[in-house]
């Protein structure tokens, strides 16, 4: 008995009890008993705690062991053999199962593990639950989670089969599955979550893999209703179901910060992500690499509910066999900020990147590239709903029509605003659709290229805010040749009409087309044989750069205009005589001997200046232009007919010469034959001693000398000596008269 203690004792019990004599010696009187019976009641404590402690972990090699050490609530449990489940065990209380790489199969009709109210299930290791593909429960052929807390480090949980829903785990109501590390694999669900099924419960994706699962209906990976979902890191991959065949939203909210939802595959809808209702929001990873067989949305089907994405998040890669290679949205919302990609999505039909059927689509920032739809709106195509544009852009995208953009009904409406740019593959508008501009665009040219089915003139295309300048005519161009758009306040508020650009026709040479007032356009005229340039003329205003050239520009009045790109006969080839070898010499009168010089005759013009000091065969540089009040110069010519043009960096000097100026009228209704007669009666003409041509020469015989033959030449009379002789003949015939 305890209280035994407090008789009188030997020291030496004490001592063999392991207590201190000194101290039991006093005590053995029976005067303090409580102390002896405090430290019996400690000694006791002591001697009891240590068996329970051992009793927390425990090794078991078959199911009656497992079974047994959790009734016994071992807190650690280490399976050391493969071990056969005859029935579900429940967890009540805080476990951690661990083991090696073990498999643990079981009977059909129950899952492995169910986890109740205030139990805490831990798996880690290497363990395998692997239901082999027989039917389990109705609901988490593998682990069922019902109020209480599941925590997956590592192992795999595969092969199972429910005749409802979550082929791998089931989280029910008020229950919470954290997954750290491990893998979800090759379950099959009947109805909803192939590999995980959330019913009002909170599952979080830390990392691991959900992949190769099966729902006959909804969710091929993960199904969430009304409960939460968060996927920070890990994969959901190649899971297949009939709508969502990596992730189906009923009610619940899915958060995506971070991981991938990849190859999955769905018959019907959204490859990658159904939104029936409730929300997703993607603020980091990736959806890509879906597909979906049959309908709508390679990467994200939105039926309704709402949908953000963020933070650089990416949809891409996915494909769809009819429409929204990346994105559908049938009613809903979708929201793009935060430099989040929509890219190199494709659509067998419309909507390569985003397809809205109705709902709102409100693209804040970030980009929609690279995507093809082969038959309509490569980027975005939108059918009926809201499509708002606040920034970001639309580039680089392909599609029969609509390569970047296409409004395809009276009841879609798209607004442009801030930094919004779409690129230049079309943004293509059906009959009555309309582009609005809300607010300022702080961009400029090229900040969408429009093709509209309606083209008459008036026709509004952009709808601009009040106060909106006319500059917004230069923001937007039309892949129409013959279309330009212009600003009009003629209606409810300002618009943008398309309008017939000026036509430009080109006669004789390249350029017709249509063009903007003052648009600067490349002509060149097309020589026909035997024939050379002479220059351009207009019939309707505009201006050459070089009237002259056969190569050069024009820029287009604000009105069609005609012009002619004219020509002259191809002069005969001269015949010019040998010259001969003689030394040369000064002759003191400006000229050389034995040296030729070109003489300029302006024909009313300014003074040019002789070119001397020449020899045969040289060229000669073409001097500056010179001026004559009311006429343009055209250029040189070799005869007072203006029938020979002189071609500076072509003809080579004969000998001596002389080369006329040729003028036209200022007035562009003033015939050439007239200007030719008048500047052929007007001109003052100094004839060159010596001329090119042999059959026209005036030069005197050659006169020898101690050198050899030197040919004569012949200074040209003095205009001024002409005018004197003849005011002196005048004189003497009016003193005969006297």
């Amino acid at each position: 008995m305890l209280f035994g203690v407090c008789k009188k004792r030997s020291p030496n019990i004490w001592a063999r009890a392991g207590m201190p004599v000194s101290l039991f010696s006093k005590m053995s009187d029976g005067s303090n008993c409580l102390w002896i019976i405090t430290v019996a009641i400690l000694l006791v404590c002591v001697l009891f705690t240590v068996p329970v402690a051992a009793a927390g972990e425990a090794s078991v090699s078959n199911f009656d062991e497992l079974k047994d050490a959790i009734e016994n609530k071992n807190s650690t449990i280490t399976i050391t053999a493969p071990i056969h489940f005859t029935e579900n065990i429940s967890i009540t209380y805080d476990v951690i199962i661990t083991g090696g790489f073990h498999t643990l199969n079981r009977s059909d009709g129950h899952t492995f593990f169910s986890v109740e109210n205030n139990g805490n299930l831990t798996l880690n290791g290497n363990l395998t639950l692997d239901g082999e593909g027989l039917a389990g429960s109705n609901n988490g052929g593998g682990v069922f989670v019902d109020g209480g807390n599941f925590t997956l480090n590592g192992g795999t949980i595969c092969n199972n089969t429910v005749t409802n829903d979550g082929g791998g785990v089931y989280v029910n109501v008020g229950g919470n599955f954290i997954m750290a590390d491990g893998a979800i694999s090759g379950n099959l669900a009947s109805s909803g979550g192939g590999g995980v099924f959330v019913d009002g419960g909170n599952f979080t994706l830390n990392g691991g893999t959900i992949c190769n699962n099966t729902a006959n209906l909804y969710g091929g990976g993960v199904f969430v209703s009304d409960g939460n979902s968060t996927l920070n890191g890990g994969t959901i991959c190649n899971n297949t179901a009939d709508d969502g065949g990596g992730v189906f939203v009923d009610g619940g909210n899915f958060t995506l910060n971070g991981g991938t939802i990849c190859n999955n595959t769905a018959n019907l809808y959204g490859g990658g992500v159904y939104i029936n209702s409730g929300s997703f929001s993607m603020s980091g990873g990736t959806i890509s690499g879906n597909t979906v067989a049959n309908n709508y949305g390679g990467g994200v089907y939105i039926n309704s509910g709402s949908f953000t994405m963020s933070g650089g998040s990416t949809i891409c890669n996915n494909t769809v066999s009819n429409r929204g290679g990346g994105v559908y949205i049938n009613s809903g919302s979708f929201t793009m900020s935060g430099g989040s990609t929509i890219c190199n999505n494709t659509a067998n039909s419309y909507g390569g990147g985003v397809y809205v059927w109705s709902g709102n689509f409100i693209m804040a920032d970030g980009a929609i590239s690279g995507n093809l739809a082969n038959r309509d709106g490569g980027g975005v195509c939108v059918r009926s709903g809201n499509f708002i544009m606040n920034g970001g852009t639309i580039s680089g995208n392909s599609g029969s029509n609509g390569g970047e953009l296409y409004l395809g009904g009276i009841s879609s409406k798209f607004s442009m605003n801030d930094t919004a740019k779409i690129g230049p593959n079309s943004t293509y508008l059906t009959a009555g659709t309309i582009i609005n501009v809300t607010s300022d665009l702080t961009g400029d040219a090229g900040v969408a290229n429009i093709t509209p089915v309606d083209t008459a003139d008036g026709t509004i295309i952009v709808h601009l805010f009040t106060g909106a300048s006319q500059d917004y005519e230069n923001f937007f161009t039309l892949s129409l040749e013959d279309k330009m758009l212009k600003h009009s306040t003629s209606g409810s508020q300002p618009a943008l009409i398309l309008a017939t650009k000026p036509k430009l026709t080109v006669t004789g040479g390249n350029g017709t087309g249509y063009y903007l007032s003052g648009e600067i356009v490349n002509i060149t005229a097309t020589i026909p044989s035997g024939k050379i340039f002479f220059n351009w003329t207009s019939d309707h205003g505009g201006s050459f750069d070089d009237i002259n050239a056969s190569s050069t520009t024009f820029t287009m009045p604000d009105n069609d205009v005609n012009i002619t790109a004219n020509f002259k006969d191809t002069p005969p080839s001269p015949i010019t005589p040998t010259p001969t070898s003689s030394p040369v010499f000064s002759s003191g009168d400006g000229n050389t001997e034995n040296a030729f010089r070109v003489l300029f005759n302006s024909v009313g013009g300014n003074t040019v200046l002789p070119a001397t000091d020449l020899s045969y065969g040289d060229r000669i540089a073409r001097p500056a232009d010179p001026e004559r009040t009311g006429y343009s110069f055209v250029g040189w010519y070799r005869d007072e007919a203006f029938t020979i043009p002189w071609i500076f960096n072509e003809d080579a000097v004969p000998g001596d010469m002389e080369l006329y100026a040729y003028w036209m009228p200022a007035t562009p209704a003033a015939v050439m034959g007239a200007a030719v007669t008048q500047t052929a009666t007007t001109q003052i003409t100094a004839v060159p001693a010596a001329t090119a041509s042999a059959t026209q020469s005036t030069a005197h015989p050659a006169v020898e000398s101690d050198g050899g033959i030197q040919p004569a030449m012949t200074e040209a009379p003095s205009p001024v000596f002409g005018v004197l002789a003849g005011l002196v003949a005048a004189g003497v015939l009016m003193r005969r008269r006297d």
